[in-house]
């Protein structure tokens, strides 16, 4: 029975070895699987944050959005200094059980993601604000001193000679990817910016005429886009209306270009149908049932089935 008992505690003994072992390291695992995603988040949050804030003042005013990029690595580095990024104040590096992490960065540049330059090249009158912004985010992690580095204390020999954990200083977390050499590479996560949309001044939102025109912003971005286009030739919107519903909307003004935002519509503009005052689209409705109904079993209005 001694003998039993005997073989029984060292089996126990052994076996508490192990199961601390594998206790320890469950723990540690689990808590760099929590801290490592945050260092991805702190760039992506960067990135998603700079997307809320103003781009541009028309016309031909982006220094808003260069403000923006610059700012936006050192906010995200000062709100995920804790690795949390629930409150705007960093607050101290987290220590947890057997784990501790610091040295957050996140670095923010202009970047022409994929190489598109989304203003220039295809709408020319849009100065600037071509492409986006990308960042990237590195931290290190640390185990803790209370982590037992070794099976047994100051066993030198033998089975338990082996280390329960590396001799290293700290793990290199990156945001993409992974460390080469200790140091994260030139991974990074990037967006584009910007819609170009009104939303500066005030008087992006009124009317503007031809001539003496008050909203800037909006006359220089679409006057010169109407003239690039050729919008002073013949017009395929007007072509379709006039195909369907034989009248095209503000015929009186289709030779002259003028500018109107949904306020209120230009003065002398002719609505269709019995609505003085919208286009109708619906095919169904109005002229337009005729001409629905004339159009029998003809695909697209003209072409027979086949």
């Amino acid at each position: 029975m001694r003998s039993r008992r005997g073989q029984a505690m060292v089996e126990t003994a052994l076996g508490l070895l192990v199961f601390i072992s594998i206790l320890v390291w469950g723990i540690h695992l689990a808590e760099i699987g929590y801290l490592m995603p945050k260092v991805h988040e702190a760039a992506a949050g960067a990135l998603w944050d700079t997307t809320a804030k103003q781009m541009h003042v028309h016309p031909n005013n982006y220094s808003k959005r260069t403000s923006a990029i610059s700012s936006a690595g050192g906010d995200a580095t000062s709100r995920y200094g804790n690795f949390d990024g629930r409150t705007s104040a960093g607050g101290g590096t987290p220590r947890l059980v057997f784990t501790e992490a610091d040295g957050l960065q996140v670095q923010c540049q202009q970047d022409n993601v994929g190489g598109i330059n989304t203003s220039q090249a295809r709408l020319k009158p849009y100065q600037a604000g071509e492409g986006g912004m990308s960042c990237s985010a590195t931290a290190q992690i640390r185990v803790l001193d209370r982590f037992p580095k070794e099976f047994v204390n100051e066993a030198n020999s033998g089975f338990f000679k082996e280390k329960n954990y590396p001799n290293v200083s700290g793990i290199p977390v990156c945001a993409i990817g992974l460390p080469s050499g200790g140091a994260c590479g030139s991974g990074k996560i990037a967006i584009l910016l910007d819609d170009w949309g009104l939303s500066g001044a005030p008087n992006e939102k009124e009317d503007c005429a031809l001539q003496g025109c008050t909203n800037t912003g909006f006359k220089e971005l679409v006057h010169p886009m109407y003239r690039q286009l050729g919008g002073e030739g013949p017009a395929a919107g007007r072509a379709m209306a006039m195909a369907v519903v034989q009248r095209g909307p503000g015929d009186d003004l289709e030779s002259r270009f003028r500018l109107s935002y949904m306020k209120g519509p230009d003065s002398g503009m002719t609505g269709g149908d019995s609505d003085p005052a919208n286009w109708m689209t619906n095919v169904r409705t109005g002229s337009r049932h005729s001409a629905y109904a004339d159009r029998q079993e003809k695909w697209l209005g003209g072409v027979p089935p086949p």
